[in-house]
């Protein structure tokens, strides 16, 4: 699944930078955060497949999970005149200045996992469909409990575009009559970690 997400992330930039492909050709990926084993295992497929067609990558872990840490890294891009950037959006709108900077410098800026504002991105790499991540974690949460009692949902942060995406596919999966007995008590926020806290 790394390897195929990375490589469809992979040939999406090199398409969108196709009309101005040279030898030397340098792309970054940005991550949500420093230390979050996902985001590790994504940026280290993006860096096989980009070196594999024999380009230069560049990885970027913010050290804070905000989008001002973001900014930051994207400036610093800018400034190396890297070809793309790829970046998981730790804020939906927040990027936009900075993402519009980039594409007015000639660097193709794509997002993936978690999506930045369309106007300041080409395209949005889904690493999985919306509805089916729902599905899952609120079937999970039926098996775990047996179909009863109080459950809380601890996501990321509370900008984070995906999360809240599954969060908000999960609340309607749960109108459904299968779901009544499961009573959802909380929404909470924490530090870059999607899991369920189930209390029979």
């Amino acid at each position: 699944m790394k390897k195929l997400v990375a490589l469809v992330l992979c040939v999406a930039m090199l398409v969108c930078c196709a009309a101005a492909l040279a030898e030397d050709q340098t792309y970054a990926i940005i991550t949500k955060s420093a230390g979050n084993p996902y985001n590790e295992r994504e940026a280290s497929g993006f860096q096989e497949v980009i070196e594999a067609a024999g380009y230069t990558a560049i990885i970027k872990h913010p050290a804070e999970i905000t989008a001002e840490a973001q900014i930051t890294l994207i400036n610093e891009l800018v400034a190396q005149g890297v070809q793309g950037i790829a970046i998981a959006a730790n804020d939906f709108d927040a990027l936009q200045t900075a993402n519009k900077a980039a594409m007015d410098a000639g660097i193709k800026v794509i997002s993936l996992d978690s999506s930045c504002n369309p106007e300041s991105r080409l395209t949005h790499i889904n690493q999985a469909g919306v509805v089916e991540v729902a599905q899952a974690l609120v079937d999970a949460t039926y098996d775990l409990t047996g179909g009863e009692g109080d459950w809380a949902i601890l996501s990321a942060t509370s900008i984070a575009t995906n999360q809240n995406a599954w969060i908000d596919a999960m609340k309607v999966i749960l109108e459904d009559e299968k779901y009544a007995n499961l009573n959802l008590v909380e929404i909470s926020y924490g530090d870059d970690m999607y899991q369920m806290s189930v209390d029979k």
